[in-house]
């Protein structure tokens, strides 16, 4: 299994570095692009980087399953191309409220003020989102693991409604903790990345498989994501690597570690919340280069707490990735 992985692997992160460069030429000449806020020169860029990260995934996952059906292995394919189905649901979502606002943006430029929300609104993304997660509900993931030492095996409907559950939390959450160049993608990756160490520690190969693929798309398009970002990642992405962490808690039935390592964004909904989900991350750009808050004192996000202090953009970002890396150690080691 390690040759057909190890093509795949190659491949899925070739094809996004090369596709990246491609798709965001189109993604400008599409005017779906938004404005880098936290540059002092407020740079126009192309958006909607979920796209970039799909088509690898897409394709890495479909060379292993083409492999798989050559030389026989472990990995539950089923499961595998339930994944990627699930995940262009949401990508699709995401890239339906990246057009609408864009297009939106452009008409209140030119029509009316009446679209001053503009894309999916805060009740209707939550419903689009329970469409993506349909797919992953279909796996045949046994309804049972450990939490903190616990032995759990619910009833399988109870199962599927905890499940259904974490994944449209997980799906939306990492879309409130973003607004800073990289901040999802190094978070997300870092969860996904600890979640496949539990994988191959459990020896679950189907989880650690789906998990190395959506690792080796996002070190491909970290070239596009990371500070300085060359393409922002708009809902497209925040949704797609929402949907893939979901999944890796649940395929990895790494449980106490997925609760873990899901702290930031559970901090994040609740902070969100006490603004009633109008609050942003992004702050205000300083001649110096560090970020101040748009809420003053008030703390509304993660972000929020740093910007309390003089830090610049990468290094909010750093700091943040760096807080998840903690966790992900500590839930290692109360998971094994």
């Amino acid at each position: 299994m390690l040759e057909e992985l190890g093509i795949s692997v190659l491949i899925a992160f070739l094809i996004t570095l090369i596709v990246g460069n491609y798709l965001r030429k189109i993604l400008v000449s599409a005017s779906i692009t938004a404005i880098d806020r936290n540059k002092k020169e407020a740079p126009t860029l192309p958006a909607s980087g979920g796209l970039v990260l799909l088509v690898g995934l897409t394709v890495g996952i479909s060379a292993f399953i083409f492999e798989s059906s050559i030389v026989k292995n472990d990995v539950n394919l089923i499961n595998l191309a339930l994944f990627l189905a699930a995940a262009s649901i949401a990508t699709f979502v995401g890239f339906l409220d990246d057009v609408v606002t864009n297009r939106i943006r452009n008409l209140k430029r030119k029509i009316s003020k009446q679209y001053l929300n503009g894309g999916l609104s805060q009740k209707e993304k939550p419903i689009w989102s329970i469409i993506a997660i349909i797919p992953i509900l279909a796996m045949s993931v046994p309804p049972a693991g450990t939490l903190f030492g616990i032995n759990i095996k619910l009833p399988l409907y109870i199962f599927v409604i905890l499940e259904g559950l974490t994944l449209l939390f997980t799906t939306n959450a990492v879309n409130m903790l973003e607004g800073l160049n990289g901040l999802a993608l190094q978070t997300s990756g870092v969860a996904i990345l600890f979640l496949v160490i539990y994988s191959i520690i459990t020896n679950n190969p189907t989880a650690y498989v789906t998990g190395i693929l959506i690792i080796v798309t996002i070190a491909g398009y970290l070239y596009y994501g990371v500070y300085p970002a060359k393409i922002l990642p708009g809902d497209s992405l925040t949704y797609l690597l929402g949907i893939s962490l979901g999944t890796m808690i649940f395929l990895s039935r790494g449980y106490t570690l997925g609760l873990i390592l899901l702290i930031p964004w559970i901090i994040e909904f609740i902070l969100k919340a006490r603004a009633r989900f109008h609050a942003h991350s992004f702050g205000i750009i300083q001649k110096d280069g560090t970020l101040k808050s748009f809420y003053g004192n008030k703390i509304y996000s993660l972000t929020h707490v740093f910007y309390q202090g003089k830090f610049k953009e990468w290094q909010i970002t750093g700091l943040i990735t760096l807080i998840e890396i903690l966790l992900g150690l500590i839930g290692i080691l109360l998971s094994v």
